[in-house]
């Protein structure tokens, strides 16, 4: 298999960057609509911020991968904070 050359990667990134957001449109619309009509967020919701979160480490881990050490503080502190909001949504499903 050979490697794509830099035009073939460039139209590959585009199309990959553009579907990542029509699929962060769609489901932050899907989840407007749940809230005003149910009045609840709706596991679309969900997908959305954890498609966010995942973006987000991705980049923060690449950054310090390529030697940028002001990072791993956050990258510390960022899975933290997810583990405890992890927790806490764990618990109150749990408990209503």
């Amino acid at each position: 298999m050979r490697k794509p050359d830099e035009m073939e990667l460039h139209q590959s990134n585009q199309s990959i960057k553009l579907s990542w957001i029509f699929g962060m449109g769609m489901l932050l619309i899907m989840s407007i609509y749940h809230f005003i009509v149910h009045g609840s967020l709706s596991n679309s919701f969900l997908v959305m911020l954890s498609m966010l979160i995942v973006y987000r480490a991705n980049m923060i881990m690449m950054q310090s991968k390529m030697g940028n050490d002001k990072i791993k503080p956050i990258v510390i502190t960022m899975f933290l904070v997810f583990t405890i909001c992890l927790v806490l949504g764990l618990v109150y499903g749990y408990l209503s």
